[in-house]
Formats: structure tokens, sequence, C-alpha cells
């Protein structure tokens, strides 16, 4: 897990709720159409039939990304809870999952400089 994972962390929870809700939608959405059909005996009299239904390939398409994505974020949580160090296991929680800012992670951990918790973060990561 790279930092770079962990940045996208309270996007994708963003991105899962804006799913959830989009699901929901398209589900109550009742998609209308109509089209040509004929008689299946002579004569071949062309007449209208309506269609109505979900649209099912896109929830599906939707619910997929969204296991997706949740598979993701309980990967990024499970390497959160690996961290041993209590303080850099909080500032990463609190800026990657949380998705404060690093002075608002500093004022957390009771330093005054976000520099402190950043540092602590980077050095974790191997200075990436």
């Amino acid at each position: 897990m790279t930092i770079q994972d962990l940045e996208q962390l309270h996007d994708m929870r963003r991105e899962i709720k804006a799913l959830r809700t989009r699901i929901e939608k398209e589900a109550d959405t009742m998609a209308v159409d109509s089209v040509t059909a004929s008689g299946d005996e002579y004569p071949y009299v062309p007449h209208q039939v309506l269609i109505r239904g979900t649209p099912i390939k896109l929830i599906r398409r939707l619910r997929k990304r969204t296991l997706r994505l949740e598979k993701c974020v309980l990967a990024a949580e499970a390497f959160i809870d690996t961290i041993e160090d209590s303080q850099v296991r909080q500032a990463v929680m609190l800026r990657y999952s949380q998705g404060l800012s690093w002075q608002q992670v500093a004022l957390w951990l009771g330093s005054c400089n976000e520099a402190t918790p950043r540092k602590m973060v980077s050095r974790y990561f191997g200075g990436e």
C-alpha cells in the first residue's frame, strides 16, 4: 500500500456513497420504449409493442463498481490496522480515511505544527 493509494481512500468513500444513491434512483426509474412487431401468421400486420423495465445492465455495472471500490476501501483499512505505531496509525487514519488537513491532524495529535504528522507519515512510508 502506498501513500498514493491511501490518498484515494476518502474520495473512494464519497464515490461509493454517490453510487449507492444512483443505484437507488435507477432502481426506481422505469425505462419505456416501443418497438414495431408483427403477427406470427399471415397477414403480417405491423403493430406497436410497449416495452417497460428497469435499466438492469446499468444497475449491475454500478453495483460491480461499488463492490470493487468497497474492496479497495477494506484493503486500505486493513493496511491501516497493521500500522503498529499509534501516532502514525492515527495520522494516516485522520488524513487519508477521514480527509482531514495536515493542520487538523496535527491539532488532533497535540502538535501545533502541521509538518510533524506529515513528516512522521512520510518517514513511515520510507520518504515517499
